[in-house]
């Protein structure tokens, strides 16, 4: 009897020190890791993760509500619909008062697009709005975009969207959109400041403190490390399917295979490919 308990013990120890020499972190991958910052998304969500103070700091910055307390925060929250387009926030907020915060990376004008923002901005507040509810009782909503490139040419890190009558005066829906522009910054500003840490490389360069030790927990510290090669892994699988769907593009523009073919060539699925094509309004 105490053979075999040694003997499935040490297959355990064994199985465990196999798994753990699986995810350990070789020095080509460590030097990708190191090139990450949070203007990639998956790492983004990763910091944000149990980081409410990060979250906090990113939505008193951009939209200076100092007095903000956050309730909940919910990474790739999948508001999903049977009869229509389902959509995936990266970062949804919901504070005290019950106001809701989408927070968006996008690297990409088409990611950035003004009715793709609209979508999540309805989805938000079909979010918001439960069964019964009043529209009058709905709270303010607000999608933050935070972009790698200033895709508009405002020439500005901050930029609002908002709604106007005719004569200018202000429409309060209580809907807001504000794109945050990381390539226009100005350090001697708290937005630049912030900016500058999205897309920081190097943590002891970076100005806010919260930012600064959640990104130091996973760069400077070995378990940190491992839980990043599994995000790197997810950055690349998100850059193959950026590259397929490209690729497909391409395709459909030239209209030379069938939509099974190009499904066939770029490994999407039929679905997939019927999506980009509906996109492009062929």
């Amino acid at each position: 009897m105490t053979d075999e308990l040694e003997t499935e013990y040490g297959s355990i120890v064994c199985e465990k020190t196999l798994r753990y020499q699986s995810i350990m972190v070789d020095e080509k991958t460590r030097q990708r890791l190191d090139r990450l910052t949070l203007l990639d998304d998956s790492f983004f969500r990763l910091v944000m993760k149990d980081r409410p103070e990060c979250i906090t700091l990113l939505i008193t910055v951009i939209l200076e509500k100092y007095d903000i307390q956050v309730d909940e925060v919910i990474l790739q929250a999948d508001d999903h619909s049977v009869e229509h387009r389902s959509v995936v926030f990266d970062v949804l907020v919901r504070d005290v008062e019950g106001n809701y915060y989408n927070v968006e990376i996008q690297n990409g004008r088409e990611g950035a697009s003004q009715r793709r923002i609209r979508v999540n901005s309805a989805h938000l507040d079909m979010r918001m709005l439960a069964k019964g509810m009043r529209a009058g009782e709905i709270m303010d909503s607000y999608v933050i975009v935070i972009c790698d490139g200033d895709y508009f040419d405002k020439k500005r890190t901050i930029v609002e969207v908002e709604r106007y009558f005719d004569d200018g005066s202000p429409y309060k829906d209580g809907n807001h959109i504000i794109y945050f522009n990381t390539s226009v910054m100005d350090l001697n500003t708290p937005e630049g400041k912030l900016a500058y840490d999205l897309k920081c490389t190097e943590v002891e360069k970076m100005h806010y403190n919260e930012l600064r030790e959640a990104v130091a927990a996973y760069k400077n510290s070995e378990t940190g490390e491992r839980k990043m090669s599994s995000v790197w892994k997810e950055v690349e699988d998100e850059g193959m399917a950026k590259k397929a769907s490209a690729i497909a593009r391409n395709l459909l523009a030239e209209k030379l295979l069938s939509d099974e073919k190009i499904a066939q060539v770029t490994g999407l699925s039929l679905d997939e490919v019927n999506r980009i094509k509906s996109q492009m309004k062929m």
